[in-house]
């Protein structure tokens, strides 16, 4: 209809002859679904699916298969009681896939390369290329409900705080299944919280050798590495482009690690790089933000800001640094909205309330800026002492503030 030329393995048909009325009405053919969040987060089975107006058949490890016109609701599997018309849309299912199911998530750009292969190895790293259906041994998702609630139950634990009990609750989920990424992800996360980097490195490290393993894993090495001083982080780092190339967070990060402070040109060149990638990287521009700041480039900077935060407006660091370069402008209620956002999306950071309160002091409001202090002093009394130090005016609330 636009003109478009047309893919050479597209496999699906064009509606435009029925939609233009040249052509009637196209056969009902089976619709196909597939779940593979099941076999890459969580080390489950994958699960493939065809249904039409009757039928819905479900390849599993226990298959299923339901009437839809007698039980729309889907509760009363059919498949030992009509095992010909299980096996019919079990056949249908096999012609519609390849003879080899190819696992796409070895590397996010697709299979990789010899020398990045060889450079994993260097590192004792060995990426599975089992494809989804070929392992025999992977659990039916419907039988893993008491897997998945524990993890609700660990991701509850955590977010109230409780990250002594989230991580026990984790590992408990992990002892049963160490394939489940979603669960590393998030135990490595709890550790980090915790300050045990060398644990939470480990578990990442492991993540690395499952199917699927993203880019993101390999980022998250790199920079653990270099928290702890680990020789050979910026060589994970390059290991990260390479898994994939279109990927624009390795850009970035090689800004934030390599080049900052030091080089603001070359980390400006990463963040460009990350935006040749993809120009909608909040963090890039993020990254953009900071070096223009450094280079006391205050417009610069507050543009860069302003577009990460409209790209993500959940980027404290960016609201944090829109309002900082609108206060240095002279915008002050500009910037305290923008403080006050980054307060409000992330309540345990006390630099938001610190410089609300020095705002609000300065628009002759002191009964507000005392509230923004003595809010902070609750979340981290020390940070806020000691930030205060070198300030008369925050030194002068802080003695009120007792």
């Amino acid at each position: 209809m636009l003109g478009a030329p047309l893919e050479a393995q597209l496999t699906a048909r064009s509606l435009a002859g029925v939609v233009l009325g040249t052509q009637p009405a196209l056969d009902s053919i089976p619709a196909y679904s597939e779940d593979e969040i099941t076999y890459y987060n969580y080390g489950w089975s994958d699960l493939r699916a065809l249904r039409d107006e009757n039928y819905r058949y479900i390849r599993a490890p226990k298959p299923e298969l339901y009437d839809l016109r007698a039980d729309p609701g889907e509760t009363h599997n059919l498949i030992t009681d009509e095992p010909q018309i299980a096996e019919r849309y079990a056949a249908l299912l096999r012609k519609r896939l390849p003879a080899q199911e190819k696992n796409t998530r070895t590397s996010e750009s697709g299979r990789l390369e010899p020398e990045v292969q060889s450079a994993l190895a260097a590192l004792g790293y060995t990426l599975s290329d089992a494809a989804p259906g070929n392992d025999a041994d992977r659990p039916d998702p419907k039988d893993q409900l008491h897997d998945l609630l524990a993890q609700q139950h660990a991701e509850s634990l955590m977010h109230a705080g409780r990250l002594e009990e989230a991580e026990a609750a984790y590992r408990a989920v992990l002892a049963s299944n160490i394939r489940a990424i979603a669960v590393r992800d998030a135990l490595a996360n709890v550790l980090t919280l915790r300050g045990k980097l060398a644990e939470a490195l480990e578990i990442q490290r492991g993540s690395l050798t499952l199917p699927g393993s993203t880019v993101g894993n390999f980022l998250i090495v790199a920079e653990l590495e270099f928290r702890l001083g680990i020789e050979g982080w910026r060589h994970s780092l390059e290991v990260a482009k390479e898994f994939n190339p279109r990927a624009p967070m390795p850009w970035v990060r090689e800004g934030d690690l390599v080049h900052l402070p030091a080089n603001p040109e070359a980390a400006l060149a990463a963040y460009r790089s990350a935006l040749e990638r993809d120009d909608h990287c909040a963090p890039a521009w993020l990254g953009i933000s900071h070096v223009e700041a450094l280079r006391r480039n205050a417009k610069g900077a507050l543009e860069a800001a302003v577009r990460a935060t409209e790209l993500d407006p959940k980027l404290v660091e960016a609201w944090f640094l829109r309002g900082s370069m609108n206060a240095a402008g002279g915008n002050r209620d500009e910037a305290i909205a923008c403080f006050a956002r980054a307060r409000d999306l992330e309540p345990a950071d006390v630099k938001p309330r610190m410089a609300l309160a020095l705002l609000r002091v300065a628009a002759g409001d002191e009964a507000a800026a005392l509230t923004e202090l003595r809010d902070a002093l609750s979340i981290a009394p020390e940070q806020v002492r000691q930030a205060a130090a070198g300030n008369a005016v925050l030194l002068r609330l802080l003695e009120r503030a007792k």
